[in-house]
Formats: C-alpha cells, sequence, structure tokens
C-alpha cells in the first residue's frame, strides 16, 4: 500500500537515500607511503630489514642523518681532555694553531663553537619534536640545522680533517620531511633536488657507499611519495623516482617489496586516469552518435530539396509564345538555378558536417580502444605485481615471524587486500567498456573481489563490496547465467540487511532495490509476471521511504504500467 507524503528523513536523522547514493571510486584507496612501510616494523611485519627479534641487533641501526652526527663530547676540566675532545670531534688541536692564525677570524669562532656538536644536540632535539607532533617546531629546527650544516660545509672547504660528506645531503632531506609533514611540497620537491644535488659523486670504478645508495633512495621515495599523494599527483613522474630507487627501467627490476607497492600505486592511479578518459571519450562518442542521427536526417531533407530545385531550374520557364518563337522568361530562370544552387551549397554543408561528426566519432572510438588498452595494461600490471608482493609479505610474516593472526587483523594485510579488490574493481569496468569480448573476464575480476570479501569478512568497505555484487549480477544477467544472477543478488539482499540491520528505512530501501534488480533479471528471462511482483514490492517500499513524488518512484511507476499493459495485450 503507497503511502504518500512520507518524510525522507525520520527523527533519528537517517535518510534512506543515502542507500542509493553510496557510491564507491577511485578516492576511496588508502595510499601506502614509504614512512608507513617503515613504521610497520613495529609490527611483525617483513617489509623492512629492522624488524626487532632475539639477538638482532636492530636497535643499533640509526638513520643516516643521526650516523653522520658525532654525539657532543663533555666538556672536561683539563687543557688535555680538551684537546682529546677536540681531536675527536675532527677539530684542530694544538699542533694546527698556526693555521688558524692565517683563517678569518670569524670563521675561527666558529671553528671553536663545534658547529657538529651542535648539531648532535638538535637532532635529538628533533626527535622529541617529532614525537611529539610539533610540526612546524621540527620545520623551523631543521631550517636552522640545515643553516649549521652549512657553516659546517664552509669549514670543511679550509680543515677537511673529520668532514662528513653526507651531512649536508642528510640536512635538506631531513628538511624536505618537515616541509612534506606541514603540506608545503614545493619547498619540499625543491630540499629533495638540493639533497640529491649534495651527494658525493662516484666515476663508476667503484660501487658508491650503502649510506650513499640509502639516502638516495630516501630522497627519490620522498619526491614520488610527494608527487603521488600531493595536491596536484604526477603518477608518471613519481614512478620514474620509485623506479630510480633501485635504477630499474620498469617494474619488473624492482626487487623491494615497499618500492613494489609504491610503483603499484602510481600505476594503479595512472590506470584509473585512462579508465576515466576511457569513459569520457565513450561519453562523447555516443553523444556524437545522437547528433549523427540528427544530422543524417537534415542531409537527407537537403539532398531532396536539392533535387527538386535542380529539377525545376532545369524545366525553363516560357514567357510566351509569338510567331512560332519561344520566349524564355529569364528573370524567373535566373531565380530557379540561383536557388537550385543555394539547396546544393546547403546539402554540400549539410554532407560536410555528417563527415566531420563521422571522422569525429571514429577519433573518439579510436581515443576509447587506445585509453582502454593502455588502462588494462596499467591496471593487470599492477594487480600482477601488488599480488605477489602481498602473498610474500603474508607468508613471510607467517613463516619469519609467526605472524599467526588473520589478513584483517595485520595493518599492512589490510591495505594491500583492500588495494587488490580495489584494482579488481577498475579492471572490471574496463573489461565492460571493451564489450561481450571481455564479459568472462569482467565476471572474473568481480568474483575475485567477492572471494577475497567471502574468505576475510568485514576486511573490505561495504560501498565497494556492494557495488561489486551490483555489477556482477547485471553482467551474468547479460550473460545470460539467470541462476548465477539471481544468487548474486541473494547475497547482496543478504550484505543490505546486515549493514542496515539498526536502520529501517535504509533497510527497506536496500531491500527495495533488490527487488527492483531481481525484476530486470526476470524481465531478462521473459518471465514478465514473476517481473511485475518484484517490481511492485520494489515499488511499495520505494514509495513508503521516499515519498511518490520522488523520480525513482515515478520511474519505476511507469515501467510497471508497461509492463502490466504488455502482459495483459499478449495475453500471459
Amino acid at each position: 500500500m503507497v503511502v504518500k507524503n512520507r518524510k525522507k528523513r525520520d527523527s533519528v536523522g537517517e535518510d534512506p537515500r543515502d542507500v542509493l547514493l553510496q557510491s564507491w571510486d577511485s578516492t576511496d584507496l588508502e595510499m601506502l607511503d614509504a614512512r608507513f612501510l617503515a613504521s610497520i616494523r613495529s609490527q611483525p611485519s617483513p617489509l623492512s630489514d629492522l624488524i626487532s627479534q632475539p639477538g638482532s641487533d636492530a636497535d643499533e641501526v640509526v638513520s643516516v642523518s643521526e650516523a653522520s652526527y658525532p654525539a657532543p663530547q663533555e666538556e672536561a676540566g683539563s687543557q688535555g681532555s680538551n684537546q682529546d675532545s677536540q681531536q675527536e670531534d675532527g677539530m684542530p688541536g694544538p699542533a694546527q694553531d698556526v693555521g688558524l692564525q692565517l683563517i678569518k677570524p670569524e670563521l675561527a669562532a666558529m671553528l671553536n663553537d663545534k658547529p657538529m656538536a651542535r648539531l648532535a644536540q638538535m637532532q635529538k632535539l628533533a626527535a622529541s619534536l617529532s614525537e611529539a607532533g610539533d610540526l612546524h617546531g621540527l620545520l623551523h629546527l631543521r631550517r636552522h640545522m640545515l643553516a649549521q650544516c652549512k657553516v659546517a660545509q664552509a669549514l670543511w672547504s679550509v680543515l677537511p680533517e673529520g668532514e662528513d660528506v653526507l651531512a649536508l645531503s642528510a640536512a635538506h632531506y631531513e628538511l624536505a620531511l618537515a616541509y612534506a609533514d606541514v603540506g608545503y611540497e614545493p619547498q619540499a620537491l625543491d630540499h629533495c633536488r638540493w639533497a640529491l644535488e649534495e651527494l658525493p659523486r662516484f666515476d663508476g670504478s667503484e660501487p658508491p657507499p650503502e649510506a650513499v645508495k640509502q639516502l638516495r633512495k630516501n630522497v627519490q621515495m620522498l619526491r614520488g611519495e610527494i608527487m603521488l599523494n600531493g595536491k596536484r599527483p604526477r603518477e608518471q613522474e613519481a614512478l620514474k623516482c620509485f623506479l630510480a630507487t633501485e635504477g630499474a627501467s620498469d617494474l619488473q627490476g624492482v626487487q623491494d617489496p615497499s618500492t613494489r607497492i609504491m610503483c603499484c600505486q602510481c600505476q594503479t592511479k595512472l590506470g584509473v586516469t585512462k579508465l576515466k578518459e576511457a569513459r569520457a571519450a565513450r561519453a562523447a562518442s555516443l553523444a556524437i552518435q545522437d547528433e549523427l542521427a540528427l544530422l543524417r536526417e537534415k542531409v537527407d531533407l537537403a539532398w531532396e530539396k536539392a533535387e527538386r530545385a535542380r529539377e525545376i531550374s532545369s524545366t525553363p520557364a516560357i514567357l510566351s509564345t509569338y510567331a512560332g518563337k519561344v520566349v524564355f522568361d529569364e528573370y524567373r530562370n535566373n531565380k530557379r538555378k540561383k536557388r537550385a544552387q543555394e539547396e546544393h551549397q546547403r546539402f554540400k554543408e549539410q554532407e560536410k558536417l555528417l563527415l566531420d561528426a563521422e571522422n569525429e566519432a571514429q577519433a573518439e572510438e579510436e581515443m576509447e580502444a587506445e585509453l582502454t588498452a593502455e588502462a588494462e595494461s596499467l591496471l593487470n600490471s599492477s594487480l600482477d605485481n601488488l599480488f605477489d608482493v602481498t602473498q610474500a609479505e603474508e607468508n613471510r610474516l607467517r613463516e619469519r615471524v609467526g605472524y599467526s593472526g588473520s589478513a584483517k587483523e595485520h595493518p599492512l594485510m589490510v591495505k594491500l587486500y583492500r588495494q587488490l579488490a580495489h584494482i579488481g574493481m577498475h579492471l572490471a569496468g574496463v573489461y565492460g567498456l571493451m564489450g561481450p569480448s571481455k564479459r568472462k573476464d569482467q565476471i572474473r575480476c568481480l568474483e575475485e573481489v567477492l572471494i577475497n570479501h567471502r574468505a576475510y569478512e568485514g576486511l573490505l568497505p561495504h560501498p565497494l563490496v556492494a557495488k561489486a555484487y551490483r555489477e556482477l549480477g547485471a553482467v551474468l544477467m547479460e550473460d545470460k547465467q539467470y541462476e548465477k544472477a539471481h544468487n548474486t543478488n541473494s547475497e547482496l539482499f543478504e550484505l543490505q540487511e546486515k549493514a542496515y540491520a539498526d536502520k529501517p528505512a535504509s533497510l527497506d530501501v536496500a531491500r527495495a532495490e533488490c527487488y527492483k534488480l531481481k525484476g530486470n533479471i526476470y524481465v531478462a528471462q521473459s518471465h514478465l509476471r514473476r517481473a511485475s511482483e518484484m517490481y511492485n514490492r520494489a515499488l511499495e517500499l520505494f514509495s513508503l521511504r521516499l515519498g511518490e513524488q520522488d523520480q525513482l518512484v515515478s520511474d519505476l511507476g511507469h515501467r510497471l504500467h508497461e509492463l502490466r499493459e504488455y502482459t495483459n495485450s499478449a495475453g500471459l
């Protein structure tokens, strides 16, 4: 029974239309960054080589910048101990006093001020600010630390003893991190570039030290993260940065799991962008097809007018006949010829418009095919590589670290499985654009998403799972696998009942949607009376919760009316 003027929002603020408006798209992807992958080492994750295990020396490992800065020395009361501390710090002793006389007074003052000892103290303060979450205070301190490193660099240009070749590069990198944390992306990228420029150069005769390679990798990873997750993402440039961390030309040459994950994220976002562009090309092509139908009608009409005008102009108008002589009406004849020429010109213009539109439609179709192929390649590569990383990480979690929980209990596994589902959904969209020839692949992608959902219930977000059920049911119906389509619809019904168990209005709308989808399947099977029953149930619930004036209620009512008229006229 239809209830009129029902309010859409109940007393507790529930809006049942949210069930229909809920959406899932590329913005739902939970992006990973290198610092998350590094911090996960506190969890039993094999992604980092610094997992704390009995007998390991993980606690002795420090960052490049910390290893580069010597700890501050205690000032002793005697002159001898002071000399020892100065020599340990790389500072000049008494034997170098003569050299100091030749240095500018301000440079000598800087030497006595021990800039490297100050840097070591600042590094400890920076760690405290980072733990406290004072990002702007940390940024201010990192700027001072960079200035101190530049002072030290100036000293080393005169007295190279104790020089730390990585200090300035590491300071730029740490400052880039601080800028990135507060959202100053251009400044962060500038300091990443300067950090790379300050790294020592090697002629290739011997490999660079491990510290240099690690710092270069850290900088490139940070550059890639900023480009990938910034306000204006540059996925292609980010991918180049991640590949550069291992000197690889493509994803197959990347061995580090963290780097492979970041590369997969780049490829995923690039593939999603290509998919969106392909869909836009499809929409443009469909719009042009509609325009083509109108243009063809106009061309046919213009052709008919041109032909009539030509026939009329080919019959000369006679003004009079006298003494066997015919006098033609030159004025009317010229006017007819001119009209024929004008109509012919209009026909040519309409024909050109039609030809241009056909060329444009063909270009859009070719563009769609090209973009779809690129999206398929990128998403397939991302899916395959991320699946390999996910399986390897899950196996090592169990074997190497002894992790015994399920995948959905580990933060890294949760994010990886969600990303796999995210890629699978978009890949199914790509196959959907490719048409019936790729329908089996589309069904496979959607079923793999739902397999993970059944294996790890609650792991994937509800909007994504609901969309997977809807799309799988629709594709199975198109493929005439009606029994499987009905089963998929039943699973969607159960999913929605669990999701909206405490929201009766939303639950009614979710049930109505399932009834409507089931009715669509019955229509495809030509079971029209069953379809009418499902549509009627859906209409009652939609009217109850959304109101009779809602557009969805109106459209469904019109469809039900047409279906009843057809069944009655056909005697079904």
